[in-house]
């Protein structure tokens, strides 16, 4: 027999993600009949298409059959082609060790906060931006129980 399992506390009261309430309310209107275009997670529109140079890669990728997992911190042959560029453009000297690559902003900042702030370190603060993308105040708070201050940015009212 399961048991229902009971979430963290933490977990628990973590405020619903705005990302996923507007692309609920996306999906609500389009099934209503709305012509909607929902940039909400993150995804482009069909009438903005990807560079030819990526798909013609991932069909490669997967004729190739390169389909399994990466390494950790990216394709190295990515990373190493980003130092190239970083040094080239910008003068900017790093090796393919020093930087990584991640599936989103949520993966990356999830990770950077999992190495960086320890729940039981009463000099854990963290403060963020307002208005923020949800995860960087949701992720620090899941990881030390604490919430993220928020530093309200002046917002310029732009009239079309």
């Amino acid at each position: 027999v399961i048991q229902e399992m009971e979430p963290h506390l933490i977990a628990r009261d973590l405020p619903q993600s705005p990302t996923i309430a507007i692309f609920n309310l996306s999906s609500e209107m389009v099934r209503n009949g709305v012509d909607v275009i929902n940039f909400g997670v993150g995804e482009m529109v069909p009438e903005i298409q990807p560079p030819r140079e990526f798909t013609e890669g991932i069909i490669k990728a997967i004729k190739d059959v390169r389909i399994s997992y990466s390494d950790p911190q990216g394709i190295i042959e990515l990373r190493e082609e980003l130092c190239r560029d970083l040094e080239a453009n910008f003068g900017l000297k790093y090796t393919a060790n020093t930087v990584t690559f991640h599936a989103g902003p949520k993966d990356a900042l999830f990770k950077l906060c999992l190495a960086l702030l320890h729940a039981k370190s009463k000099r854990n603060k963290t403060i963020t931006f307002a208005p923020v993308f949800e995860a960087f105040t949701n992720v620090p708070e899941l990881i030390t129980g604490e919430p993220a201050a928020a530093l309200l940015v002046y917002e310029r009212k732009h009239h079309l």
